[in-house]
């Protein structure tokens, strides 16, 4: 009689022949996985930092994403690829504490000041746009006229030590070189210049009566007055000794990958100025942000300072 082999051992090899075969897919898996954790090892990644910032970037509202700077963005993030491109939102103080110490940390809408272009890399592709403005609730222009000069600039200079009006900006960030002048010199008095951390901040409070003036460009104002508010019309000054234009463009914190980010943006946009997105948000805004207003690709060129 001829004795069958046990059944455990018929198991044992049946199990064996599966554990190879399972162990070939977690294999190929595995090669896989690290194939796609390497080519990302390969694509360093790139923060672009947004804020509050309408009709550049909007945040909120039925107009979300609409704006020139948020359609700006799209084209990079999608004409970037060799980068791991994520979006980062966050407030001016962020974005600038960020930059000092991290690299790979970027935004479309820098300022360009001496102290920034000490400690920032620059595409070599910028925006020329009117210089900030103080903007005044209208209801209280008596305060303001005996600052105001002849030719219809308000003198910030004069305003330092004025106990009647109280201003409010946006923390960390750059305007022109007469107000920036001005925040650093009342640096510290809350009584007089109040400190919030986004534009629609700044101007609630004057909308509210909490603050009598805040500064920012021409097409932010347009923006509030056409889009946010019926009730209230802010008006807007030039400030004495500020240019008539200022120069912003895309800028990284220093680092090998912003480095590379930078080049990359110079070259796509040697290729690619504009989108039909990117121009049919500039149309869109238009009536906000004036034709001289509306940022503009430029090539690099000595900036205007007058």
């Amino acid at each position: 009689m001829t004795r069958s082999k046990p059944l455990f051992l018929i198991g044992s090899d049946v199990r064996c022949r599966l554990s190879r075969a399972a162990t070939a897919v977690l294999l190929g898996a595995c090669c896989v996985l690290l194939s796609a954790a390497g080519r990302a090892e390969e694509r360093p990644a790139v923060d672009w930092y947004v804020f509050d910032f309408p009709p550049i970037y909007i945040l909120s509202g039925p107009d979300t994403g609409k704006g020139t700077a948020d359609a700006r963005l799209r084209q990079f993030m999608a004409g970037l690829d060799e980068f791991q491109n994520r979006k980062v939102v966050a407030s001016p103080s962020r974005l600038m504490a960020d930059m000092a110490v991290k690299d790979g940390v970027c935004s479309i809408t820098m300022l360009r000041t001496p102290e920034r272009e000490a400690a920032l890399i620059y595409a070599q592709h910028f925006w020329r746009l009117e210089t900030s403005r103080v903007m005044l609730r209208p209801d209280r222009q008596d305060l303001y006229a005996r600052f105001m000069t002849a030719d219809g600039r308000i003198d910030l200079a004069a305003m330092l030590n004025d106990a009647e009006l109280t201003g409010v900006f946006v923390a960390k960030r750059s305007y022109t070189g007469a107000i920036d002048r001005y925040v650093r010199e009342q640096s510290g008095r809350q009584d007089r210049l109040l400190q919030v951390n986004s534009s629609e901040s700044a101007f609630r409070m004057l909308e509210l009566g909490r603050a009598d003036y805040t500064f920012g460009y021409g097409y932010e104002l347009r923006y509030f007055n056409d889009t946010q508010r019926e009730a209230l019309k802010l008006a807007s000054v030039a400030a004495v000794g500020d240019p008539l234009y200022v120069d912003g463009g895309i800028a990284c914190s220093k680092g090998p990958v912003s480095t590379r980010v930078i080049s990359a943006i110079d070259a796509l946009l040697d290729r690619q100025p504009t989108t039909d997105e990117i121009g049919e948000a500039s149309r869109r805004w238009r009536g906000a942000v004036e034709v001289e207003t509306e940022p503009r690709l430029f090539t690099v060129a000595p900036a205007v300072t007058n």
